[in-house]
């Protein structure tokens, strides 16, 4: 089971594209080894989720290994460009670092499911074809349509633009919610009259 956070466009039918992802930065200097760097490298991929323990601790120092929360749906960056420059405006400098990606899961987007591409999709096989729709001609008339049950409701109200209340006239004696839920019920709950009183 995977836990991901609320977000408003949730539906449970659709499985997230949001997926973890570990990506290896090879060549990239030991100075850009720490938690920041790497969060700020890994900007145009994704969200930075972790660092490898083994480059937190500087024992590889020829790649830096980091898992990211990516969008499979989203297009995969080969390579990014990492600016050097302290100076604000001086984004020339710096160099170009591949990104190399490990075990990238499918995602398909015509089942929105995870675990298959679109090409190895089974509901996409199993959808049935569509119907051709067939055009009236003076040999292939359209038939009539079915008779349909009628309505149980015996006396709709018409369709109107606006609904027109009338002031309720004010009556005598308070109304009881039980006579008007149940209008017979008070004739049924009535004392028979018997022919002798005591």
């Amino acid at each position: 089971m995977r836990l991901f956070r609320w977000t408003p466009d949730f539906d449970p039918e659709y499985e997230t594209s949001l997926s973890p992802v570990w990506i290896s930065f090879f060549g990239l200097p030991l100075h850009m080894f720490n938690f920041h760097a790497l969060s700020l490298i890994c900007k145009p991929i994704g969200k930075l989720l972790g660092v490898d323990s083994v480059n937190l601790a500087k024992a590889k120092p020829h790649v830096a290994r980091v898992c990211v929360e990516m969008d499979l749906l989203q297009p995969r960056l080969k390579e990014i460009f990492v600016g050097t420059s302290e100076v604000v405006g001086d984004e020339d400098c710096g160099f170009v670092q591949p990104v190399v990606y490990e075990k990238v899961p499918f995602y398909c987007d015509y089942c929105w499911r995870q675990g298959h591409s679109l090409a190895r999709c089974r509901l996409k096989d199993f959808s049935p074809p569509p119907t051709p729709i067939k055009k009236p001609t003076p040999q292939n008339p359209i038939p009539p349509p079915k008779p349909t049950r009628p309505s149980r409701i015996l006396n709709p109200i018409p369709p109107s633009p606006s609904l027109i209340l009338s002031p309720m006239k004010s009556s005598p004696k308070p109304l009881n919610p039980i006579s008007l839920l149940f209008p017979n019920l008070s004739y049924m709950c009535q004392k028979p009259k018997s022919k002798f009183h005591l």
